[in-house]
């Protein structure tokens, strides 16, 4: 019994602090006035979120959050620029596909197609990058599309599983203020991190970047 009941206790502490970081991240996302604080404040999600996985809980602290979200206004902002620019083009993508009937279409389909599973590995990646590795937000944006398509198993893996929770979490009234971002990126960080880990320790990103910029 004392290991279950330690284990229940693990499970109970996890459950509280995914609601306690979501509930943070809905607060600091509001005192940005939402369009300015959305990206600091699911920086600052992140970062704890990478605190805690590195075995230290205790520093998952308001104080902790507000600093974070205070030093990455900017930044964060300044790479929210370019998620928002990469969004806008997918759904320009989709727009111009519904109501296109020429003969163009199947060549739109075929772009729509791209720009939403980039946008797709992006997203899912884009944030563990940036809070890992805090380069500027080009090279936020090549590594996490570098490391998402190396990974297509695992990226296929968190696509599914982030659609899941969030189909059961927003159908459920009350849960998306408790668990509405801090699942999928608990989530998220407990998959890439160990990934980030290696690919520093042993400079495979680095070559992988320099091969990409070659290319391109």
């Amino acid at each position: 019994m004392s290991g279950f009941n330690e284990k229940l206790y693990s499970f109970c502490e996890k459950v509280m602090l995914l609601a306690y970081l979501n509930i943070l991240w809905v607060v600091f996302s509001l005192v940005g006035g939402v369009l300015f604080g959305i990206y600091p404040s699911t920086i600052a999600l992140f970062s704890l979120m990478k605190t805690w996985r590195e075995g230290n809980s205790d520093k998952v602290c308001f104080q902790e959050y507000k600093r974070i979200f205070k030093s990455q206004f900017i930044s964060g902002n300044r790479l929210g620029v370019y998620i928002t620019i990469l969004l806008g083009i997918m759904m320009l993508n989709g727009i111009l596909l519904y109501f296109n009937q020429s003969t163009a279409k199947p060549l739109l389909f075929v772009l729509f197609i791209i720009s939403f599973v980039l946008t797709v590995v992006l997203m899912l990646y884009v944030f563990p990058v940036y809070v890992y590795f805090r380069t500027v937000p080009t090279n936020t944006l090549v590594y996490a599309l570098i490391i998402g398509m190396a990974h297509p198993l695992r990226t296929l893996y968190l696509s599914i599983i982030s659609f899941l929770i969030l189909v059961v979490v927003y159908s459920t009234a009350g849960l998306p203020i408790f668990f509405g971002v801090s699942v999928v990126a608990f989530i998220a960080m407990k998959s890439i991190l160990p990934t980030l880990v290696k690919m520093e320790e042993t400079g495979s990103l680095d070559k992988a970047s320099q091969q990409w910029k070659a290319v391109n």
